[in-house]
């Protein structure tokens, strides 16, 4: 029966063990994840930085080449040239933010969903070992005096 008891004790300890360390490992997966999400973030300003500026420049260069045609670039079409390239360059950049945006928010979701999951692991080695060593605790009581506490 000591046999039994001590062999639950140890099967037990094991078993929160490896449930510590699902945690660990969990818990190490949100820290990638937020520091993923940190990078997506900063990459989606940076490329929407670039973007900015690649306006900037097409702007200047389209303004640069109707002014030394001789066409005002204050009316007409030239107009709804500048306007339509501002536009279109300014929603890219809109756009490239947005994506660097959904992208840390993904990862920040999976950072908590994984931190969550540490938690639930860590609880589960606990729950598994006490219910092992219960089940020897019966066992051994079923065959000591016959019949067991559920039985």
């Amino acid at each position: 029966m000591a046999g039994q008891l001590s062999a639950a004790a140890f099967q037990g300890f094991g078993q929160i063990m490896q449930g510590q360390e699902a945690g660990d490992v969990s818990r190490m997966n949100a820290k990638g994840d937020f520091l993923n999400a940190e990078q997506a973030q900063q990459t989606g300003n940076a490329n929407a930085a670039l973007a900015g500026q690649d306006l900037e420049r097409k702007t200047a260069e389209a303004r640069a080449a109707i002014s030394a045609s001789g066409v005002d670039a204050n009316t007409g079409s030239p107009l709804a040239v500048m306007h339509d390239l501002v536009t279109q360059g300014a929603l890219q950049k809109k756009l490239i933010e947005y994506q660097g945006q959904t992208t840390s928010t993904a990862y920040l979701n999976k950072s908590m969903l994984d931190s969550e999951q540490a938690t639930a692991d860590r609880s589960a080695g606990y729950i598994a070992a006490g219910s092992t060593v219960l089940t020897a605790a019966d066992n051994a009581l079923q065959q000591s005096v016959g019949g067991g506490f559920w039985g």
